[in-house]
């Protein structure tokens, strides 16, 4: 896919750490009406996979799981979907109790989100839900260095590309990819990412999060 193409689906998706109930209902009122709507479900799949990873809630990741799985019948090499998708199947590793099925989800969903990366390497929200999901499941899973190297690409990204994207992708970016340096034993520049993503985005839903870990941070200093 090209990146100008990959550029123009951020505009349907970034929306989602910021969508209200309200137009949750809306977008699943039009899609009783038109039920083969990819940017529709697009947008109701990214929703309830962040409400999903932030809530941990089963009903909330299968809702995501089937608009997801519905656009990639639609369209198997949707990057964004691939991506997302990926990320929601290391969820139900949660909810698995045989230990077997809970890798079998990791490493599926692992497999997809690389696979959608492989698919679209120059899209920068593919980067980003990958790197966020790769910097949240433990490290004895060995993907901390390439959530980094998502989070390096997306840093060092053309000017003109990274002014097309808004609060909603650079916000979760700064605190994430602060949380990724902090468990690499990078401390000061976990610290000087956060503290930038503050001054830039000091409104965000995020910056909380952030004040927090700086705290941690610099409790942690004080003791050692």
């Amino acid at each position: 896919m090209k990146l100008a193409i990959s550029i123009l689906l951020l505009t349907i998706t970034c929306f989602s750490f910021s969508t209200a109930l309200a137009q949750v209902e809306q977008l699943e009122q039009q899609l009783e009406q038109d039920p083969e709507n990819v940017e529709v479900l697009m947008q109701l799949g990214a929703y309830y996979h962040d409400l999903g990873g932030e809530q941990k809630n089963k009903q909330t990741v299968e809702k995501a799981k089937k608009y997801l799985e519905k656009i990639l019948s639609l369209q198997s090499e949707h990057c964004l979907a691939k991506v997302y998708y990926g990320s929601v199947l290391t969820m139900k590793a949660r909810e698995a109790f045989f230990p077997w099925k809970k890798m079998g989800y990791m490493r599926k969903g692992f497999e997809t989100m690389d696979d959608a990366v492989r698919l679209c390497i120059d899209h920068p929200q593919v980067r980003l839900i990958r790197a966020i999901n790769n910097t949240t499941v433990p490290l004895s899973f060995s993907r901390l260095p390439i959530a980094l190297a998502d989070f390096d690409f997306i840093f060092n990204l053309d000017k003109e590309i990274a002014s097309t994207l808004n609060s909603d992708f650079w916000a979760p970016f700064h605190f994430y990819y602060g949380v990724a340096l902090l468990k690499n034993n990078e401390s000061e520049k976990a610290e000087s990412i956060w503290r930038e993503g503050i001054n830039l985005y000091p409104d965000s839903p995020y910056t909380k999060k952030t004040n927090e870990q700086l705290k941690m941070l610099e409790e942690n200093t004080h003791v050692n």
